[in-house]
């Protein structure tokens, strides 16, 4: 049977082992009231990322984007079933779509909030948006439902349900 929890011991172990690392609420807050920028610079580096201490907040962006790619990427090579993790970067999916749709909308450029994290590329979503093809743009989440019961996994069925139709609610 695919996905037994057995599949999954020493992916499981790895995230427990890297889990003092992680930025955690506590940290984060910590930060924020940090002397300077530079002491909260410091404090995520401590949690793995690279120095940022003398990036720009763009540029600081863009390096937690990466470092999130980089981990998303690592998890898919070491899952047994690389859809599980799938599941994760979904909701990137769903906030881009919810951010282009409200840029079209409003008539502006939002780019800069859209994130490359998700399992869809920015450029398919911002395209089938363009071109009102969304209704054609879905996550595809067979092998998850096939893997998992949805007892098992209630958020498998919730989140790789078809991207809704926005464009016929709006009347186009």
């Amino acid at each position: 049977m695919a996905n037994k929890k057995e599949d999954y011991l020493f992916l499981s172990a790895m995230l427990r082992a890297r889990e003092s690392k992680m930025l955690k609420r506590s940290k984060a807050e910590a930060m924020l009231d940090a002397s300077s920028f530079g002491e909260a610079a410091r404090m995520v580096s401590d949690c793995g990322y690279k120095d940022m201490s003398a990036m720009n907040a763009k540029e600081i962006e863009q390096a937690l984007n990466e470092h999130r790619a980089e981990e998303f990427a690592e998890l898919g090579r070491m899952a047994p079933n690389e859809s599980v993790v799938d599941l994760f970067r979904t909701k990137y999916d769903y906030h881009n779509v919810k951010t282009l749709l409200k840029a079209e909308a409003e008539n502006v450029d939002r780019s800069d909030l859209l994130n490359d994290s998700g399992r869809i590329s920015v450029e398919k979503l911002t395209e089938a948006i363009h071109e009102d093809q969304l209704v054609g743009v879905h996550l595809h989440c067979d092998a998850i439902h096939g893997s998992f019961s949805p007892f098992q996994l209630p958020q498998a069925r919730l989140r790789c349900m078809p991207l809704p139709s926005f464009r016929t609610r709006r009347g186009r």
